[in-house]
């Protein structure tokens, strides 16, 4: 709708208007909603604009507290529904009523989608959670401290719209359009607000109001009422503005819900999962402003879809119909349930890995985006699940007679070809139309459309077969008729399993509105989430993806598809929410007709890439890696890409706490683990559709999945550990910053799309090196560690060292305790105890030793206590209440432990690091299970700075996992970490603040 301009007003003109304006607004507020608190009432009149105050109840015109109103006020209770319709928005609240009819207090919303079908706005958050409390969804009007919902505010506005003037309209047809166009209320420029209420004596009314334009002074509105030519107008009528802005204004801007569960233990800092993801749309090739780059011709140059990423198509998606009870009100015929045209997601890299979608993936990998309609015919993709259940012979019942009138495409595994003319001979699969009688009578009065696969010599005759074969893609000149009984023999048997994992809503449709039901009725409109399990006669089990569906009860009576009729059953009595409802349809027999679902794509409008940054999730202590044992997040990335490199890091512990508060909804300034969940500051949009996912950036930008725990309990007496009987998950869809300081942030389990602070998720933009991983060098406990092997490739001290820790328990002298001890028993790799070492291991103390000893190991407090003049059996050396060996061992690990990776390096800086000679590499040997898996740090020179740690794994094979080679240690560190190990080989005492003092060190390395 197209607004008029206002007079300009001079500087103290527009201070004075200001003023009344705030002051009015401080008013009305304190006013209306005192009314919707109290609801009491007033006597005072209007103004015609004469300065008398008038109000004419003949018309239907009241007074309520001291003001005059177009009609008789209308409670919030007695409200039915409101209906808006508007230039940015269509919408309508609706009072919901429970299963006896009676009006529950809270509204429901049905809103006007991209596709312009009307929706139910039900989000998944509504069944996810039990204690769910629809007016959770309302948005709270803060700015005037009172606290009420938007709702709130508008019913008041609606229950009594005051008025402060009125002009009656003209009665001449010219003079009236042209004061209607003068006030913004001509039909073309209007918008209307309906409301349906109940009156006082129980019967339904409704209201239609037109509003016009804003007032010049910015605080309401003209409004007329559909059946009175009279023109008002009155300050008090902004509150009409929150309709006006759009549904999404009513809602409240909460992204994840309140993650502490009833039982009062912090799930906040205990995800079940955590993912996040860098997301890139693709259309077409864009320049650094983001403009199109256009190729010599001045045309756009398009990308092409790549495997793994997300299609976003605009596609109408088919489903063929076999019983007439199948067809859809206002069905026109052609045999096919049509959506209608509408953008799709399509995820390859979950669709891959199934058979039956791999026409689509040939479909879409390697197609180039098209930005607007080419004109060119759809490419028709089949989906076949051959799910058509067969009627078995029972006597002389159970009889189909199939005729076939036409060929419409003959398909392979990667292909579906549509072209006249195409020979059948050479493929398995055919698509056909035809007709069929079950025992004489016609299931379906139309054409149905079914694949069959020639290969299945069991129901299909060998004279339809060859005729089949035979023909051409096309209508058939002889249609093929042949007939059939189906037995357990001759049908395609499977043991199929309906399983429905939630029930997301229960309604009972009336004339003009809805029912919420408390549990379902055999009448009821029910949507639900399930998926199936299909199990062959050899045993293999295929479990579809789990998918949505609405079904209408009424519909399915006694004679309608049997499979059909027991969902139905068993869905009876059910109640929303989280359900585990198994409905085993036993051994289910197929027809030669194999149902099928087909994608119609008109085009691919662009498809996004993602690049994992990390995925964790909480570890008790019973499953944490032995090497990282302290590290309460399990970094699980592994788990997403098994090659990927930051696998084998541990995590930082305090920046995944960081990013649970945000996600939690927990103030940063308080220790508080009392979870609010993640609320914005205001919701822009409804629906996660492909329209609105492109407008908001959302598929440029971060992604982020988190699931927390529900119902926590101990996992068993005195253990530490928890365990949970189910989750709640979320994924969130972030944009890059925006000019203004915000991020639009879209949440899943809301279906809305928010805007917040940007810096609030500064940390999605951050790479797993520099934010996530932990920075500590070494983070073992020598109860964990089997050996230590020690290489040294420096221009000064070479060679390779084992430690072999035996562990053992030891018992004190007055056999009341015990504890865990070990000794560390050191080896030259290769050294067979002879006197010579060949030239290629440096010279230490414990070198020297063993030549002298003409041994192959020693164990280090032997070596320190033999070094210190004492001969065995004179005793040790002690460091308080440990052997001096053992405690210099330990104060080496405690250096590792505290030694702190310095920074990350580029890629550039690590390729020349390690073109350069390995300086040292340290190998632990960690007992995980019943596999023994060595950790691995190669060090190398970046400058006389820098030192590049090369981190990876090795299995008992020899296996080694790709090495990480972003981080470096400073040069200071690295030379004490040399230097304690020296003085350990030498038999000195270890100082975790003294480096290497050889300067060669720095030069020559």
């Amino acid at each position: 709708m197209i607004r008029k301009g206002t007079a300009r007003l001079d500087k103290k003109q527009l201070a004075t208007v200001i003023t009344a304006g705030v002051l009015a607004l401080l008013i009305i507020a304190y006013v209306i909603i005192n009314a919707v608190i109290a609801g009491s009432d007033g006597s005072s009149g209007g103004n015609d604009g004469t300065g008398e105050v008038t109000y004419d109840e003949s018309i239907g015109e009241s007074l309520y507290l001291g003001k005059a109103t177009v009609y008789p006020y209308i409670a919030k209770a007695s409200m039915l529904s409101v209906t808006v319709g508007s230039e940015i928005d269509t919408f309508t609240m609706q009072k919901a009523r429970d299963g006896e009819g009676k009006l529950l207090p809270y509204f429901l919303f049905y809103y006007m989608d991209d596709e312009g079908r009307a929706r139910a706005y039900m989000p998944p958050i509504t069944s996810a959670e039990n204690s769910f409390d629809y007016t959770d969804f309302y948005s709270v009007e803060t700015s005037d401290g009172l606290g009420a919902t938007k709702i709130d505010y508008l019913c008041a506005a609606l229950g009594a719209l005051y008025y402060d003037y009125k002009v009656p309209l003209k009665e001449d047809t010219a003079a009236k359009e042209a004061q209607l166009k003068l006030y913004g209320l001509d039909t073309e420029s209007r918008e209307v607000i309906s409301i349906r209420y109940l009156d006082g004596e129980g019967k339904e009314q409704q209201r239609t109001v037109y509003v016009g334009d804003k007032l010049i002074n910015g605080v309401g509105y003209y409004f007329m009422l559909e059946d009175r030519d009279i023109v008002y107008a009155g300050s008090s009528s902004d509150r009409l503005s929150y309709a006006l802005g759009g549904f999404e204004k009513f809602l409240h801007s909460r992204l994840i819900a309140e993650s502490l569960p009833t039982d009062g233990v912090a799930a906040a800092y205990m995800p079940t999962d955590y993912k996040q993801w860098d997301y890139v749309y693709r259309d077409v090739k864009r320049d650094e402003r983001g403009e199109p780059v256009l190729d010599e011709n001045g045309k756009e140059i398009p990308f092409a879809v790549t495997e793994g990423s997300t299609a976003i198509i605009r596609a109408d998606y088919l489903t063929p119909i076999y019983y007439n009870a199948d067809k859809p009100s206002g069905y026109s015929g052609g045999g096919y349930i049509r959506d209608g045209y509408s953008s799709m997601n399509v995820d390859l890299s979950v669709i891959s890995s199934r058979p039956a979608f791999s026409r689509m993936v040939e479909a879409l990998v390697g197609r180039t985006v098209e930005r607007e309609d080419t004109g060119e015919s759809d490419t028709v993709v089949t989906v076949v699940d051959g799910m058509n259940a067969a009627v078995l012979k029972n006597g002389e019942k159970g009889k189909y007679e199939y005729t076939i009138l036409g060929i419409e495409s003959v398909l392979d595994s990667k292909t579906e070809i549509f072209t006249e003319g195409t020979p059948v001979l050479g493929y398995d699969l055919v698509k056909v139309a035809y007709t069929y009688t079950l025992d004489g009578e016609r299931p379906f009065d139309g054409t149905s459309y079914a694949v069959i696969d020639l290969t299945d010599e069991r129901a299909l005759p060998t004279a339809a077969r060859d005729a089949i074969v035979a023909s051409s893609v096309g209508t058939l000149a002889e249609p093929v008729s042949f007939g059939v009984y189906y037995t357990e023999d001759n049908a395609a048997a499977r043991t199929v399993t309906y399983v429905i994992t939630k029930v997301n809503g229960i309604f009972k449709l009336g004339e003009n509105d809805y029912t919420v039901l408390d549990s379902v009725t055999s009448d009821a409109v029910v949507s639900i989430e399930y998926h199936t399990v299909v199990t062959g006669v050899d045993g293999t089990a295929e479990v579809s993806e789990t998918t949505s569906r609405q079904i209408d009860l009424s519909a399915i009576g006694e004679d309608s598809d049997p499979s059909n009729l027991k969902i139905k059953n068993a869905l009876v009595g059910a109640v929303a929410g989280d359900t585990e409802i198994s409905v085993t349809l036993g051994t289910v027999y197929y027809q030669l007709m194999q149902s099928f679902t087909s994608y119609s794509i008109e085009r691919v409008e662009g498809f996004v890439e993602r690049e994992l940054t990390v995925s964790f999730r909480f570890a008790n202590e019973s499953e944490r890696d032995p090497f990282y044992r302290e590290s309460s997040y399990l970094n699980t990335i592994g788990e997403v890409e098994a090659d990927n490199p930051f696998r084998i890091y541990p995590l930082n512990v305090d920046n995944c706490d960081k990013v649970m508060r945000i996600v939690s909804g927990i103030s940063k300034g308080t220790s508080s683990q009392v979870a609010e969940g993640l609320v914005g500051s205001e919701t822009v949009a409804v629906g996660l559709t492909p329209a609105v996912m492109r407008e908001y950036g959302l598929y440029d930008g971060h992604t982020v999945y988190v699931e927390f725990p529900r119902n926590i309990g101990e996992d068993a007496e005195d253990s530490g550990d928890y365990a949970w009987s189910g989750t709640l998950g979320f994924t969130l869809y972030i944009s890059d910053p925006n000019e203004d300081g915000t991020r639009y942030v879209g949440s899943d389990m809301y279906d809305i799309v928010v805007k917040m602070k940007a810096d609030t998720f500064d940390f999605v933009e951050r790479s797993f090196a520099e934010f996530w991983g932990r920075r500590n060098l070494v983070m073992i406990g020598t109860s964990d560690i089997n050996r230590i092997e020690l290489d040294l490739s420096l221009s000064d001290v070479v060679g390779s060292y084992n430690f072999d820790l035996e562990h053992r328990v030891e018992t004190s002298p007055d056999g009341t305790s015990t504890r865990k001890a070990y000794d560390a028993i050191v080896t030259i790799d290769g050294f067979d105890g002879s006197a010579e070492l060949e030239g290629v291991y440096g010279k230490t103390a414990l070198s020297s030793l063993l030549a002298s000893l003409g041994r192959e190991k020693i164990t280090v407090a032997d070596l320190y206590s033999r070094l210190a003049g004492l001969k065995p059996g004179e005793g040790g050396l002690m460091e308080g209440n440990e052997p001096f060996g053992t405690a210099m061992f330990n104060e080496q690990l405690f250096v590792l432990f505290y030694t702190f990776y310095n920074g990350i390096l580029t890629e550039e800086e690590q390729a020349e690091a390690l073109s350069g000679k390995r300086l040292m590499s340290l190998s632990f040997d960690v007992n995980k299970s019943s596999s023994s898996l060595s950790y691995v740090y190669d060090f190398y020179r970046v400058d006389e700075e820098r030192i590049l740690v090369s981190f990876y794994t090795r299995d008992e094979s020899g296996a080694r996992s790709t090495a990480v080679n972003d981080f470096y240690l400073s040069n200071f560190s690295f030379k004490k970490i040399v230097a304690n190990y020296i003085n350990i080989l030498n038999g000195q005492r270890v100082d975790a603040d003294v480096p290497y003092p050889d300067t060669d060190i720095d030069k020559n390395n």
